[in-house]
């Protein structure tokens, strides 16, 4: 690492020693951001081992005029846990904390500490028969911390909500050390401020979320799973209307790929077979499930009278688990599948659900005009306007040449989600990857209100500085990495 000497050294003096994270081979996971385009370089990597810990380092790094940099399991993707090398900044990392869960049958709720992956809350959930809705590629890895901080989304978002939606308590650390608990829970709680709600999202800029009160659901046992052919996002769009009238609270997650990505898809992973034998331009893939009662006859009612209607000509409905994983398997390698064949550029955008085939056809002219050849590859959640707008370099391009229109491309198709009435930043947060549009696209209002409870908070900018606000950020901060793999989603 670049400050190996400064990292590695007594230079640092004040933090217990067990607090600190010194042993070389240990750093890697704390430096290296997912999609690498940015890199830590921190004076030190703190891990405390329980709130009061977290507290202590917080006031030690005021004492000291360090600035902090909080990390779940760094699995963000806009840079917002990257430590600059430009301020005087550690990295705090809440993997130590320990992991701890309470689940609450009658409320239907789970105490969660900061430290536990998803998986491991949705597991400590499933001894109860209850489960944590939130769904992503990373929940493996990805941090209840970090979700919250960055208010995750995910495919489930159609039923239940983003993480946003799903948390009723936190537990937060403040930049002067002090504890706010806010975990009781409560659905009725009508005293003043929500202030929970200022730590989701906030991505480390205003506090450390230690612990996280959760809302569980019932656990489905049983899940069908449907892949649907479409041959336009408008026939698309009358699918989903359908699956919302014919499957009601049972509809689980709708997500949508393009022909261009499943094609992608099945060539890089030949040992996945197709379930249907014309794929069209779209590929709709449809889960249905209620706790008490199997939907997979609903799903293949609702597939014949998409048939009737010349909705779809072709569809595949699981007969097991296992071939719903294998429905499923083809809508998660379609990351490792754009890794495998080059470059790409990905933007997460949203727009209202009814505009999507205008922007989609609108953003591939946008492209074009910018890189003519580049090869659109989205997919997404159809379900909240929710798209990954992916685009692969052109066959003849060399990665380096392709990714050097990063920030061009970002910027049409950005202001081109905008102008739609939709989003820069659906899921992924802002970091400080899509500061630029933030100042482009958000309100003098809204930012100003932020810059206030930002300073009200955080007067002497200790947490996550350079991160979210555009006006608190170092331009020299951030190096971005010229690698030719291109980011992941």
């Amino acid at each position: 690492m670049d400050r190996s000497d400064d990292l590695f050294s007594n230079a640092i003096t004040g933090f217990p020693e067990p607090m600190l994270i010194s042993d070389p081979s240990m750093a890697e996971h704390y430096l290296a951001e997912e999609r690498k385009l940015f890199r830590s370089s921190p004076l030190a990597i703190l891990a405390p081992r329980s709130t009061s810990e977290v507290a202590d380092a917080v006031n030690i790094c005021r004492a000291r005029g360090l600035k902090i940099v909080t990390q779940g399991g760094n699995t963000g993707l806009c840079g917002g846990a990257v430590a600059d090398g430009v301020r005087r900044e550690v990295i705090l990392s809440t993997l130590r904390l320990p992991k701890e869960a309470e689940i609450d049958p009658v409320e239907q709720t789970g105490v969660f500490s900061a430290s536990m992956t998803i998986a491991e809350a949705k597991a400590a959930a499933r001894e109860w028969n209850l489960d944590l809705p939130i769904s992503y590629g990373s929940e493996g890895t990805a941090t209840i911390g970090g979700g919250l901080a960055t208010n995750a989304g995910g495919m489930d978002a159609i039923r239940y909500g983003t993480t946003r939606d799903l948390v009723r308590g936190v537990e937060v650390v403040l930049p002067d050390g002090s504890l706010l608990d806010l975990m009781n829970g409560l659905q009725k709680d009508n005293t003043g401020y929500d202030l929970r709600s200022l730590f989701i999202g906030s991505e480390g800029t205003l506090g450390i979320i230690t612990r996280a009160r959760m809302q569980l659901v019932p656990f489905i046992s049983h899940r069908s799973t449907a892949l649907i052919p479409v041959d336009s996002m408008t026939k698309a769009l009358t699918v989903l209307s359908a699956c919302r009238e014919k499957l009601g609270h049972g509809l689980l997650r709708l997500e949508c790929m393009s022909r261009a990505a499943f094609d992608l898809t099945l060539r890089y992973f030949p040992d996945i077979a197709s379930p249907v034998e014309h794929p069209s331009e779209w590929l709709l893939f449809i889960e249905a499930g209620l706790p008490n009662r199997d939907l997979s006859g609903d799903l293949l009612e609702l597939l014949e009278e998409l048939f009737d209607q010349g909705l779809a000509i072709d569809g595949a409905i699981s007969q097991s688990s296992v071939q719903s994983a294998e429905i499923w398997r083809i809508r998660e390698m379609i990351i490792e599948a754009q890794k495998l064949d080059g470059a790409s550029i990905k933007h997460d955008i949203s727009v209202p659900v009814a505009k999507l085939p205008a922007f989609l056809e609108a953003a591939s002219k946008v492209v074009d005009a910018i890189v003519p050849g580049a090869r659109p590859v989205p997919f997404g959640h159809l379900g909240d306007g929710n798209i990954h707008y992916n685009v692969q370099k052109p066959h003849e391009y060399q990665d380096e040449a392709f990714l050097a229109t990063w920030d061009k491309m970002a910027d049409r198709v950005h202001a081109l989600a905008v102008e739609y009435g939709g989003s820069f930043s659906a899921e992924h947060g802002i970091g400080q990857l899509k500061l630029h549009d933030m100042e482009r696209f958000k309100s003098a209002v809204a930012l100003g209100v932020m810059r206030q409870i930002k300073q009200a908070l955080d007067p002497h900018n200790l947490l996550n500085p350079g991160k979210v606000l555009p006006e608190l950020a170092d331009p020299e901060s951030g190096t971005r990495m010229s690698e030719s793999q291109s980011p992941t989603v």
